[in-house]
């Protein structure tokens, strides 16, 4: 993850620096991303959880306080190891869902009411991926 303390911009030479840690278009305050997996055998699976904390909106009057968005991802896999056709050993499936709980991003008062710096408008992704290990 990643935490900022401090973000100072300066608007021009001379002016005093203002500090945007935590604001619209600027750094998030804290991000992080945590994993857990497991395997066994031919199985696997990995759950991810993301959090992105929440921000001030400066361009609303008054200033909005954007809530903080958090989603989990998901992966199951599965990889052909002893088999009695050849060709199939090292064929792996998986199926991936980002945003498992299909969580919706948070409001932010601008332009298509969402930040897409800082989360995502598309919702539960799922996807299949068949590979094969040569």
């Amino acid at each position: 993850g990643s935490y900022s303390d401090s973000f100072n911009i300066q608007i021009s030479p001379g002016a005093p620096f203002l500090e945007q840690v935590g604001n619209l278009a600027t750094p998030l305050k804290f991000r992080a991303r945590a994993y857990i997996d497991w395997s066994n055998g031919p199985y696997a699976a990995v759950l991810t959880v993301n959090h992105s904390s929440g921000y001030d909106n400066a361009l609303s009057t008054p200033v909005q306080r954007v809530e903080r968005y958090d989603t989990v991802d998901l992966r199951m896999a599965y990889t052909v190891e002893d088999t009695a056709v050849k060709w199939f050993e090292g064929i792996s499936v998986s199926l991936d869902v980002q945003n498992l709980f299909d969580q919706d991003p948070p409001y932010v008062n601008i332009d298509g009411g969402w930040d897409p710096g800082h989360a995502s408008a598309v919702g539960r992704l799922v996807s299949m991926t068949v590979a094969k290990r040569w």
